[in-house]
């Protein structure tokens, strides 16, 4: 998948992101959140839909391999650390757009139990936030991994999306 093709179908998903689910609107302050690269098609989608009805666009990336590395790599503290730039960016936006992809559904096997605790407890900071300050919505995109947990193909899992 390349940055500039698109299926159309991502065109009515932005639209209903955008239209109904958060009711984007001129001078909103948009925070589009990318988790794993195949979301960024859907993305794209999303942020030209945002740009035409006036909105103020701000995309994040981010990963579960990022997330891994930290864990496995990182001290305890560093691990705890509330990250500032997503609370900043929550903190700022009126509107966020939370897409999410999956490509390995393991990926924090073998990292001990209390690290992966001490991450989702810093997370949990900026979701709260998501939550009470945002008109927000989260979207699950198909993906090779969705389809192997449903037996479909990647091409079904997508159709039936």
């Amino acid at each position: 998948m390349t940055i500039g093709t698109t299926d159309p179908r991502w065109d009515e998903v932005a639209r209903v992101l955008v239209d109904y689910s958060t009711g984007v609107k001129k001078n909103d302050n948009v925070l589009l959140i990318m988790r794993e690269a195949e979301t960024v098609v859907a993305a794209r989608a999303v942020s030209k839909l945002c740009i035409d009805r006036g909105a103020h666009v701000q995309t994040l990336f981010y990963s579960t391999v990022f997330q891994r590395d930290l864990l496995t790599r990182g001290s305890n503290d560093q691990i705890r650390q509330i990250p500032q730039v997503w609370k900043f960016a929550m903190e700022w936006a009126d509107v966020c757009i939370d897409l999410r992809g999956a490509r390995n559904l393991n990926e924090f096997s073998g990292i001990a139990p209390e690290k992966v605790s001490l991450l989702r407890k810093a997370e949990g900071v900026i979701s709260a936030l998501r939550t009470t300050r945002t008109r927000w919505t989260l979207l699950r995109i198909p993906n090779e991994s969705f389809a192997q947990q449903a037996g479909k193909s990647t091409e079904e899992i997508e159709s039936f999306f």
